[in-house]
């Protein structure tokens, strides 16, 4: 009659090990799995920008003959404050009464600051001051660049309070040069995800050396 080998279990260190094993690979998983979203959601607000760059390039620029002024000076009326004033301009000049082309998809028009202009000046049903908003839902800021040094106050959701935060946004300078990006046009710069101007995932519409 055979003996019955002993069989040997995991003891309770080796088992920690493992969860701990484990626990690091998933951690590591999220992490990767959460750096692919953020490119993705990051190339989805920058391919937003490029659609609403193409309009000021292709109509309003060969219409006008300049890009939406960021001060409301072709408008008849404003709204009555002065948050968001940037891209708010914008959306009114190329949504303006009596323009030819094609009006901004609503899924990208935000009014965090929820002002309303006095009259309608729009084609929209409606006297919202619009903001043009990205991914995250926030403004994104529009600077002509008679407008560069002059800075802006935007309001914007930061990710990290889930509050809505009024900030001071700054046209973006060359970090090699020191001149302003897109000298001679006009800046579009989205805050990114966290919601914060002027942080390194911010998203815009020309490249800097930082």
């Amino acid at each position: 009659m055979k003996t019955p080998r002993h069989i040997r279990g995991f003891t309770l260190l080796e088992l920690l090990v493992v969860m701990a094993l484990i626990a690091i690979l998933a951690t590591l998983l999220v992490v990767s799995v959460r750096k692919v979203q953020s490119r993705s959601e990051e190339y989805e607000s920058q391919g937003q920008l490029e659609v609403v760059g193409a309009l000021i390039d292709g109509e309003s620029f060969v219409v006008r003959g300049d890009s939406p002024p960021d001060h409301f000076e072709s408008l008849p009326s404003r709204p009555p404050n002065e948050l968001n004033v940037g891209s708010e301009s914008m959306v009114a000049t190329l949504t303006a009464e009596g323009t030819p082309w094609q009006l901004i998809d609503a899924a990208r028009l935000g009014n965090t600051d929820d002002d309303r202009f006095p009259s309608k000046v729009t084609r929209y049903e409606t006297q919202a001051a619009f903001e043009y908003v990205d991914r995250w839902g926030n403004p994104v800021a529009y600077f002509h660049h008679r407008g560069y040094s002059t800075p802006q106050r935007m309001v914007a959701r930061r990710r990290d309070s889930g509050a809505l935060e009024e900030q001071e946004v700054h046209a973006v300078r060359d970090g090699k040069t020191g001149l302003f990006a897109n000298p001679d046009s006009y800046q579009l710069i989205s805050a990114g995800l966290d919601g914060a101007f002027g942080t390194e995932d911010d998203v815009t519409n020309f490249e800097v050396h930082r």
